[in-house]
This record gives structure tokens, C-alpha cells and sequence, in this order.
């Protein structure tokens, strides 16, 4: 891919830059920064950024019906106002000393799928947990980092990664939100990185981040790797479609571990393909 195809859509330095979330009420991309403790807007009217700064780390949000968001921090899960001011605590925060939350996404049910894992990447307690109607359920275990996760576009399959082992996972849905039938999707030991967030095209394809890895990789849904996109930077960590026609491509990165002029930038990215619009959470 040529470099005119790769713009950057903000000033670098974000931390560690992630969950990037196309809102379409707002004509923007939102996208957090974990450590920097911000949340960012990228306007795609006019280019601007607004930042919103925090005293606690914010590590994703995800839309409701009524232009509201549920967004998880160092104190729990809350859900937020069109404002982003907390309203109502959803869940309490993490009772095991260093663990986070990491990564969450909205299926076409409205349910949500979040993960969580070790700060310090060194225990294997990460856990998948999905969200709905008030009820808590632990679905999956035993991850060093979760990442992700994605569904394919019939939502008969989750994916999921574990960017420690570099695994990325696919699961059976059932109507009612039961996984079964996990499996190894993507072994990344044979690619560059590691396997960070992800989204799905209206093909079908996995888009994936490579953490590590300096670009984005486009997979088939057999898992087969389409394409691999060089980005200037060394530590890309999620991805996700934006716009009215859903056509543009925009990328997170993070400068935690990136020493390059652009590190913790977000980017855009040139595709011929197209995404699918948040699915919101039944709150």
C-alpha cells in the first residue's frame, strides 16, 4: 500500500491508545488513551479533536439506544451520559489486586463481551465475561491478555484473542449466548507480533492489529492472511470502521513502548471494503 493511502488523524503520544469506537450521532471516532487517562473525539466533519481528561484510567466505551454509553474504569463499570459524566455504576470494580479490564464489544443482541487481564502480563487469569439484562456471566478463562473481541456478521461466531500467547480464538455462539467449540483460529506465532483488537468486514474478513507487529493484517474467514498493511509505527492496537458509508478505516497505536515520531497517533487507512456500525447495548 502506498504511504499517501496511511494519514495521521491526531497528534502522537497517546500511551497507550485503544478501543477506538465509531459514533455516528456524534460523526466521530472516540478512542481512549488507558494510562494517559483521556478519552479522545476525532470529528470527521472538521478534523478536530476534543479530549476529555480523567483521574482514573478508562480502558473502553460501548453506545446504548439512548445515545449513552457504558464505559469501564479503575472503579467499575458505569454507564455514561451523552456527555460522558457517570450516571450509574453497573459493576463494581476489580477485587484481584492487578487485574484490569481490557477490550469489549457489542454483539447484535445487545449483549456485551469484555475481558479482563494481569497489568503486569504475567498471570494467565485473564477472563471473558459477557454482560446483559444486569446478569454477569463468566464464558472463557485462563487468558494473559484479552483482546478483542469480534464477531462474524451472521454473529454465529466470536473471536477473541489472547495477545500474550498469541492465540486468536473462534467460538460457536448459541441463540442464548453460550459459547462452545473453541478453537485456534490464528496461530501469530508465524506472523509479526502479536494479535491486539479487531474488527470484521461485510466480507467476512478479520482485520487484526498487530501489537509489536507495525501494521494491520486483513485474515479471510477461514483464517487465512489477505493482506498485511505497514503502518509508521511500531505498536498499532485496535481498529475500527467509521463514517457514513462505513469505508474509512481508522487505527489506534500506542507510544507506551514505541519510541517513533508518530507512536500513539491515530490513523486512517485507505480499504476497499466496508465495516458495520457499533451494535448498541440493551441497557
Amino acid at each position: 500500500m502506498h504511504k499517501d493511502s496511511i494519514s495521521s488523524c491526531s497528534p502522537p503520544g497517546a500511551l497507550l491508545g485503544e478501543s477506538p469506537l465509531w459514533v455516528d450521532w456524534l460523526n466521530s471516532v472516540l478512542w481512549v488513551d488507558i494510562f494517559g487517562k483521556a478519552l479522545h473525539a476525532y470529528c470527521l466533519s472538521n478534523s478536530s479533536i476534543r479530549t476529555l481528561a480523567f483521574n482514573e484510567e478508562i480502558y473502553w466505551l460501548q453506545p446504548t439506544h439512548k445515545n449513552q454509553f457504558v464505559a469501564a474504569f479503575e472503579s467499575g463499570i458505569w454507564l455514561l451520559d451523552c456527555q460522558f459524566n457517570k450516571v450509574t455504576q453497573l459493576l463494581a470494580p476489580l477485587k484481584q489486586a492487578n487485574m484490569r479490564y481490557n477490550d469489549a464489544k457489542v454483539d447484535a443482541k445487545g449483549r456485551l463481551w469484555f475481558g479482563t487481564m494481569d497489568n503486569h502480563e504475567a498471570r494467565p487469569d485473564g477472563n471473558l465475561y459477557l454482560y446483559f439484562e444486569g446478569r454477569l456471566e463468566l464464558v472463557d478463562q485462563g487468558y494473559l491478555v484479552t483482546n478483542g473481541p469480534a464477531f462474524s456478521t451472521d454473529g454465529s461466531r466470536l473471536y477473541h484473542n489472547d495477545t500474550g500467547n498469541k492465540k486468536v480464538y473462534c467460538f460457536d455462539v448459541s441463540l442464548n449466548g453460550a459459547l462452545t467449540n473453541k478453537q485456534v483460529f490464528i496461530d501469530f506465532n508465524q506472523y509479526a507480533g502479536f494479535p491486539d483488537g479487531m474488527t470484521v468486514d461485510e466480507n467476512d474478513h478479520i482485520w487484526i492489529a498487530h501489537w509489536s507487529g507495525g501494521g494491520i493484517s486483513q485474515f479471510s474467514p477461514e483464517g487465512q492472511q489477505i493482506q498485511f498493511i505497514e503502518l509508521p509505527v511500531k505498536c498499532p492496537t485496535s481498529l475500527t470502521f467509521a463514517g457514513e458509508e462505513l469505508d474509512r478505516l481508522f487505527v489506534t497505536s500506542a507510544a507506551i513502548k514505541d519510541s517513533s515520531v508518530m507512536a500513539g497517533s491515530l490513523f486512517e487507512v485507505q480499504i476497499n471494503t466496508k465495516g458495520f456500525k457499533p451494535n448498541l447495548v440493551n441497557y
